[in-house]
C-alpha cells in the first residue's frame, strides 16, 4: 500500500520530497505513521541530494591603495542588463587601477569562466600581465580554472569580501558611469550596439554631443587603442613623458587630439578674403610691404 502510493505521488510530483507527499497522503484520509513513509520513502531511493550553497573561505581585507605603476593591478567585474526583446546580458568590465584606463568592454550572453580566460589573454598580449588582478566572489571568478590559470603565470587573484563592494572601489566607480551613460542612456536591440556604444569617446562642442570611437580594427579583428599610455618604469621617464605630452589633461588639449580626428573630417585651408590662395598671398606680401616701408 505504501509502496503503491508513493510510486504514484512521485510519478505525478517528481519534483515535491517526502514530507510534501506525507502531507497529500495525511489529506486523502490515510493514517500512516510519519516513521513508516520515511522508512519506506528512503528504500525506494526516492530522497533526493539536498543542494547546498558553496562555502566561500574566508577572505582577508585589504586596503584599496592606488597603484604606483600600470599592469600592478587590474579590476574586473559584471554588470547586467536587457535588450529591448527582454533577453538578458552580461557585460565584464575590466580597468587598470593605476590610471583607471579602460581596458576591455565585452558584452556577451554568457561569460563563463573559460571565456573570461579568452579575454584576459588578448588584453595580456596587447597590454602585458599584470601583477594582481582583483575581483568579487562571483562563480566565474572563483572557478579552478581561472585560480590555476593565475597560477600558472604568476598573478595574484585578490578577492574582496561578500557584500563589501567598496573593497573594489575603482571597478565599482567606473561601473556607475557606465551605467549613467551607456546602459540607461540608450536601448539596444543587439550586442553589437552594445558594443559600439561602448567603444565611443563622447564629449561636447556648442552643446552638441561628438561621438567618436576609441579603437580601430586591424585585418585580423584585433581591436587597437586609438590612444595609449607608454609603459615606462621609471619615475624619471614617466614625469618627462607627462610634461611633454599633457596627459592626462582633457580632449581636445591633449596628446589625443590628432588620432581622435573625426571620420569624414578632411583637413581644408583656410584663406582670408577673397579670390583663392595666390591672390590671398598677394596681398598679404603687399600689406607686409607697406608696413615694413612705415
Amino acid at each position: 500500500m505504501v509502496i503503491d502510493k508513493l510510486r504514484e505521488l512521485s510519478e505525478k510530483k517528481p519534483m515535491e520530497g517526502q514530507d510534501k507527499y506525507y502531507s497529500r497522503i495525511r489529506n486523502e484520509g490515510l493514517m500512516w505513521n510519519h516513521k513508516r513513509v520515511s522508512r519506506v520513502y528512503r528504500l525506494m531511493g526516492l530522497n533526493k541530494k539536498k543542494r547546498t550553497r558553496r562555502r566561500i573561505p574566508a577572505r582577508i581585507k585589504t586596503p584599496l591603495v592606488s597603484p604606483t605603476r600600470p599592469n600592478e593591478t587590474w579590476s574586473m567585474d559584471f554588470m547586467h542588463d536587457r535588450l529591448i526583446n527582454g533577453r538578458k546580458f552580461r557585460v565584464l568590465n575590466v580597468i587598470d587601477d593605476f590610471n583607471r584606463e579602460v581596458l576591455r568592454i565585452e558584452p556577451y550572453f554568457s561569460i563563463t569562466s573559460k571565456r573570461v580566460i579568452t579575454i584576459l589573454e588578448r588584453l595580456i598580449l596587447e597590454k602585458g600581465k599584470p601583477a594582481a588582478i582583483r575581483a568579487d566572489n562571483g562563480p566565474e571568478f572563483i572557478a579552478a580554472v581561472l585560480c590555476d590559470w593565475c597560477r600558472e603565470r604568476n598573478i595574484t587573484l585578490r578577492f574582496i569580501q561578500p557584500g563589501r563592494p567598496m573593497q573594489n572601489g575603482f571597478i565599482e566607480r567606473f561601473n556607475r558611469s557606465y551605467r549613467q551613460d551607456v546602459l540607461d542612456a540608450n536601448l539596444f536591440s543587439n550586442l553589437a550596439e552594445v558594443k559600439m556604444w561602448s567603444d565611443e569617446f563622447v564629449f561636447q562642442v556648442r552643446g552638441k554631443d561628438i561621438r567618436m570611437a576609441t579603437h580601430s580594427l586591424s585585418l585580423s579583428q584585433t581591436r587597437i587603442p586609438k590612444v595609449s599610455s607608454p609603459r615606462y618604469r621609471s619615475w624619471g621617464d614617466q614625469l618627462r613623458w607627462l610634461l611633454q605630452e599633457n596627459f592626462p589633461g582633457y580632449f581636445p588639449y591633449t596628446s589625443g587630439v590628432f588620432p581622435f580626428k573625426r571620420d569624414g573630417e578632411d583637413p581644408t585651408r583656410m584663406f582670408a578674403g577673397e579670390g583663392g590662395p595666390e591672390r590671398t598671398n598677394r596681398s598679404e606680401e603687399r600689406r607686409v610691404g607697406k608696413e615694413c616701408r612705415l
